[in-house]
């Protein structure tokens, strides 16, 4: 006896059991019970789901109470009922009230296993009702029935003993057979693989590496660790052929699955050993084209999350193909993430903060910076993922400052687009100068200076009145520098040389002048006179 004829036959028992003895005055099936049902089939894939729904009203003046029972002769479908959303567990005998011109909405959800087969099935829905009444006996049983067309995505059926699942075996018996078939299958896709992975590692190889008759030690080693790369597109490739020999060789659908499985874990690493080597050539052909400290620092960080995501990708995909409740992981996980960033929220922000500075890249090495209200000017020495290590331009300290601090801070970078450093120099003359002398002067020897930009890029030396004091006549000579490492030092140039050109062309720089008055009325005893007898 074959199981679906099994489970058919329980199933009547059963609901034969639950139907109370009817006596010879027994009820016939009332009629004041009727059933709309929807749909009249169900068409079910592998995985996928598909609803039946059957709505029972009550035109009588009676309460009844119905026990929804249903069962079907597939035995790879997963069956989910619910009567006016509230679930029902499978197989539980769950007797529902239906009062006077109540409905009972009842949903069945069909889900088809990784094992289901091609086939017509049926499914059963008895309804078994009686009169809750002091007095009245139970009815007959309301029985619907509906088929289930089953579509298994892993049929053998269209591929048994064809070469690649597509042509016919034409070769004489004894070797028209499945196997010769299947080994026929193997050798081709294997050949098949070899070319697809020779193909794309070329271009991959194109694609990220930088093309050049002549690579250096780094980008030649670079370029050999992604050609490992066409070993794991191979085994990818051969494992999808292996899973059509499977369908070829005409195995049972249950058979076809299990070893899928374990061919998808295999696909799962390797493409993940594949994706890793991409990865990993991209961000060190990137750190070769970007020669410089910060991104040679950024570099293993990259790397680092990238086997991270990469690991934790693959891990999942492994999960879902063993069938683990992917949700209840996640959610377990991020549990345990808000345990650890509450107590760790100081490290968790500097980390944090490092990753956005080295990927923003607000300042580098050598770049100039003032950091907050401070105007001290510091140097930085080397961005690192939990602190910026700075320099005190003037006195050469060294500061350690944690990145959560930069990045909660306004942060004023002097030399981010160059290095030119803009120069203002305050000169005092006598109120009797030559003004127009003076500032003649001041030009030329900004002009004469070699390090003062004067190509007009950053506009030319000029000279400004500022304004007149007690002492003297002000003016202001700006001019820009080429190197802010040393604009004092040209700074101090310019101005002995306009200090030397002023006494040379007698332009007198003044010095502060005071006029005191005294009061000569001497302090003396009471009574007595000052000297002139008055």
């Amino acid at each position: 006896m074959s199981r679906r004829t099994c489970a058919v036959l329980i199933a009547v028992i059963l609901a034969m059991l639950l139907v109370p003895v009817q006596t010879a005055d027994a009820a016939s099936p009332s009629t004041d019970l009727t059933v709309h049902t929807d749909p009249d089939s169900l068409d079910i894939e592998t995985l996928e789901a598909a609803t039946y729904t059957a709505v029972v009203h009550n035109s009588s003046n009676l309460t009844y109470t119905i026990t929804p029972v249903f069962a079907t002769d597939c035995a790879h479908l997963g069956v989910t009922m619910s009567v006016n959303g509230t679930a029902v567990a499978s197989g539980a005998m769950t007797p529902f009230t239906l009062k006077p011109g109540d409905n009972l909405a009842i949903r069945i959800e069909l889900t088809g296993d990784k094992f289901l087969e091609n086939g017509s099935f049926s499914g059963t829905l008895t309804l078994i009702p009686y009169v809750a009444a002091e007095g009245q006996t139970g009815l007959e049983p309301i029985v619907k029935t509906f088929s289930i067309n089953a579509a298994s995505t892993i049929s053998v059926e269209g591929d048994y003993n064809k070469i690649l699942g597509i042509f016919g075996n034409p070769l004489p018996s004894p070797l028209n057979t499945a196997p010769v078939s299947a080994v026929l299958t193997l050798i081709l896709w294997a050949i098949g693989a070899g070319i697809v992975a020779f193909i794309a590692t070329r271009i991959a190889g194109r694609i990220i590496i930088r093309p050049s008759k002549t690579r250096n030690a780094a980008e030649e080693e670079n370029y050999r660790n992604l050609r490992v790369m066409w070993r794991s597109v191979f085994i990818i490739a051969m494992m999808v052929g292996v899973m059509k020999c499977l369908n070829v060789l005409g195995l049972e659908e249950s058979v076809v699955v299990t070893i899928d499985d374990f061919l998808f874990l295999i696909i799962a690493v390797c493409g993940a050993k594949l994706v890793w080597d991409l990865y990993r050539a991209f961000v060190v052909e990137m750190g070769i084209r970007n020669d410089n400290d910060d991104y040679q620092s950024l570099t293993p960080l990259l790397l680092m999350l990238g086997k991270i995501v990469i690991l934790f990708g693959a891990a999942t995909v492994v999960l879902a193909i063993f069938g683990i409740d992917l949700v209840s992981l996640i959610a377990g996980l991020g549990l345990a993430a808000t345990a650890i960033s509450i107590g760790a929220s100081s490290i968790i922000s500097q980390f944090l903060s490092g990753l956005v500075i080295l990927i923003d890249r607000p300042f580098t090495t050598g770049d100039k910076v003032m950091v907050g209200t401070d105007r001290t000017e510091l140097i930085v020495k080397k961005v690192r993922i939990m602190s910026t290590e700075l320099k005190n331009w003037n006195n050469e300290e060294n500061y350690i400052i944690p990145n959560s601090t930069l990045t909660g801070n306004s942060v004023v970078n002097i030399t981010k687009d160059n290095v030119n450093y803009k120069v203002y120099d305050y000169f005092s003359i006598a109120h009797d100068s030559d003004i127009g002398k003076a500032k003649s002067i001041m030009l030329e020897c900004a002009l004469d200076h070699p390090e003062v930009v004067t190509d007009g890029t950053f506009g030319v030396p000029d000279v400004k009145f500022m304004g007149v004091d007690r002492s003297g006549i002000s003016l202001r000579l700006a001019y820009i520098v080429s190197d802010h490492e040393n604009y004092g030092t040209y700074a101090s140039q310019v101005r002995r040389a306009v200090y030397d050109r002023f006494n040379e062309e007698g332009i007198e720089i003044p010095y502060s002048q005071y006029t005191v008055n005294i009061d000569r009325t001497e302090i003396t005893e009471a009574g007595s006179k000052d000297p002139d007898g008055m």
